[in-house]
């Protein structure tokens, strides 16, 4: 019976990643289709630098966020939901400011407005309501609370590009969708804590509730900026090559989030039970899967990009390959930092090695794509995640051994 729960969190959540994943990587060439892929390339730079922005607005709460929620009371629940909300509306605005004046600065001439509003759609996602699905694991509830608003509004911005509309209104779509999904769950989430008898209590102030989240954003932050400033170091270092490279790097992140429900499944589950034992499992049997994975990947890429590319893009096997290695193995870093380092509270050192490795990784990226276009680019951004899954495997194995020696000892 146990498998058989754990099966179904798996789909529920899988379902949701991999509605949003088809919805987002069936816009591609309809987008391109509508404005061209130099005015698909702003709209991804935009997006791109917004999803550091929702990571900031997140404020942590998607990684450490589940593990926390474990064991909570309907009040307690309650407490760190609305103490959560409220942290994150007071850092929704100025963060949206930055982002959208980042992105426009970065966007190439006369692109500057779908930069910025791809910022924004991709900043409102902090505000999601995602970390307490699956802290309460409650993987069909974040289906229909928000996986479905969210594809309603992608889907409505595809028929309006169908019908003639452009790129922003594709945009604009997936901004009402996230803006509906934020208030349909959060109606919804206080309103079943209310039926479980949560009753209401004093919340912290912001200010101390955002020093206490201090190190799980941290570790977010630093893991967005280095997915999110290769776009825009590339538009910079070879303009001609940004829209290959955002295409890729597109195609490559939403397979990624398609695979994402496994990832906050183990969230769920290794703090519930024994924790030593289920974090060895993620550990080993994760780097055997995610090998699979790639090579998956790698036979499956040649269709994707045919078909999404629209015609418009097209790309080469090395890039291919360089795709299916990033997808495998930035998967397996999730499982890493998100899972097993999270749940032994070693939040603070997956934020080091993120910024070290990453910030190795960047000084590399603008030669490469001067040198080797997107697919320098690529193996640059390659080299520092692979640096960095490394070193979280050893710190993993060594979290595993203090927590191991620690229950000996109690015992």
């Amino acid at each position: 019976m146990r498998k058989l729960a754990g099966l179904h969190r798996v789909v529920g959540f899988g379902a949701s990643m991999a509605l949003l994943a088809i919805a987002s990587l069936l816009l591609i060439p309809v987008m391109m289709k509508a404005s061209g892929s130099v005015a698909w390339g702003a709209v991804a730079l935009g997006q791109s630098l917004g999803g550091v922005g929702s990571v900031v607005v997140g404020y942590g709460w998607n990684m450490a966020g589940p593990a926390q929620l474990a064991g909570a009371n309907p009040t307690e629940a309650r407490r760190q939901f609305i103490e959560s909300l409220v942290a994150r509306l007071v850092l929704f605005l100025p963060v949206c400011a930055v982002v959208v004046i980042a992105s426009m600065l970065s966007a190439q001439p006369g692109h500057g407005g779908l930069a910025a509003l791809g910022a924004v759609s991709s900043a409102t996602v902090g505000l999601s309501a995602n970390w307490f699905f699956v802290g309460a694991v409650q993987p069909w509830t974040l289906l229909a609370t928000e996986t479905i608003p969210r594809v309603l509004g992608t889907v409505l911005g595809m028929a309006l590009m169908l019908l003639g509309g452009s790129a922003m209104v594709g945009v604009a779509g997936q901004l009402m969708g996230m803006v509906l999904a934020v208030a349909v769950s959060t109606v919804w989430v206080l309103h079943r804590l209310r039926q479980q008898g949560a009753t209401a209590s004093a919340t912290r102030p912001v200010r101390q509730v955002l020093v206490a989240q201090r190190d799980g954003v941290v570790a977010s932050v630093a893991g967005s900026l280095m997915s999110a400033l290769p776009i825009v170091i590339v538009a910079h270092a070879n303009p001609a090559a940004q829209p290959m490279f955002a295409f890729v790097d597109k195609l490559q992140r939403q397979m990624s989030v398609a695979l994402t429900p496994f990832v906050t499944a183990l969230q769920g589950w290794v703090p519930r039970g024994d924790r030593v034992a289920r974090g060895r499992k993620t550990l080993w049997a994760g780097l055997g899967l995610c090998t699979l994975l790639s090579l998956f990947i790698f036979g499956l890429a040649p269709l994707l990009t045919r078909v999404l590319g629209g015609g418009v893009i097209t790309t080469s096997w090395p890039l291919n390959a360089a795709m299916a290695v990033f997808v495998g193995l930035g998967t397996y870093e999730l499982m890493l930092s998100h899972v097993v380092l999270s749940t032994f509270q070693r939040l603070r050192f997956v934020a080091t090695a993120t910024l070290t490795t990453g910030i190795a990784s960047l000084v590399a990226i603008a030669p490469a794509a001067i040198r080797w276009q997107a697919g320098g680019a690529l193996v640059a951004v390659l080299a520092g995640l692979a640096l960095r899954a490394v070193v979280e495997v050893v710190e993993s194995v060594r979290a595993l051994g203090r927590a191991e020696a620690s229950s000996n000892e109690a015992g």
